[in-house]
């Protein structure tokens, strides 16, 4: 009798959703595309992503890729040909500005609107920039996106001296391809340590001194005050404390 209660009391399947948009083409955005799919999906995907690219690994930005030793297109999560194939409409290098939730749509900034059945907010997050004297100068970058990684990497050069703020562990992954490419690397830390947040004390010393060895120099202990620039709108030093690097 309690067998047959329970199977009366489960409710019906209820029928996916026909039109699904993912807002944010990052890998949560790319994972989310092949579950629908691998789940059976068959309705219409449509995935909005203010970068141009398609969803990419990101943990590649701050080594093989900033090294050279890797290839864009090896970081995409699947081949662009493959959404093609799977049905997938992408809107890449647009930005949603606007959701209607009542009547499912959405605005792009190129003003096309797309109607939607369910909608997914996978946006991530950015980079917190730092709002100190000079922060508008050419040449101080953030490491969040495939195109800040090409930024970068465009920028490394031998027997140039490379400020690197913040000692975790995208800050140390960058200090350690630039010094492996030649160039004189700083590593300033507000904290006491390195890896101050993820780390016990003894391994932080044990990554302090790797570096160290590797020739990079480092600051602990140590306050950014802003950006110094030449004529041409370029940093060309960064105020730490009462000292220029």
């Amino acid at each position: 009798r309690a067998e047959v209660l329970l199977r009366q009391a489960k409710p019906e399947r209820q029928t996916m959703a026909k039109r699904i948009v993912i807002v944010g083409a990052g890998q949560a955005g790319g994972q989310a595309i092949d579950t629908l799919i691998r789940a059976g999906h068959e309705g219409t995907i449509t995935l909005v992503g203010a970068e141009s690219h398609p969803p990419y690994q990101r943990p590649p930005l701050s080594k093989k890729l900033l090294a050279g030793e890797m290839q864009v297109e090896r970081t995409y999560l699947k081949p662009l040909q493959h959404y093609q194939d799977k049905g997938v409409t992408l809107h890449l290098g647009c930005a949603a500005t606007q959701i209607d939730l009542d009547g499912h749509t959405m605005t792009l900034d190129d003003g096309s609107d797309i109607a939607y059945d369910k909608l997914l907010l996978a946006t991530g997050s950015r980079a917190r920039m730092l709002t100190l004297p000079g922060c508008e100068l050419h040449g101080i970058h953030a490491l969040r996106d495939l195109d800040d990684a090409q930024a970068i990497r465009d920028s490394i050069h031998a027997d140039h001296h490379m400020v690197v703020i913040g000692g975790g562990f995208v800050g140390l992954e960058v200090a350690a391809v630039a010094v492996t490419m030649g160039m004189h690397v700083t590593v300033v830390e507000a904290g006491p340590r390195l890896l101050g947040r993820v780390m016990p004390p003894a391994m932080s010393s044990w990554f302090e001194s790797l570096h160290a060895a590797q020739g990079v120099q480092i600051r602990l202990d140590a306050k950014v005050a802003g950006f110094e620039g030449n004529d041409k709108g370029h940093v060309r030093a960064v105020r730490v404390d009462d000292e220029l690097l």
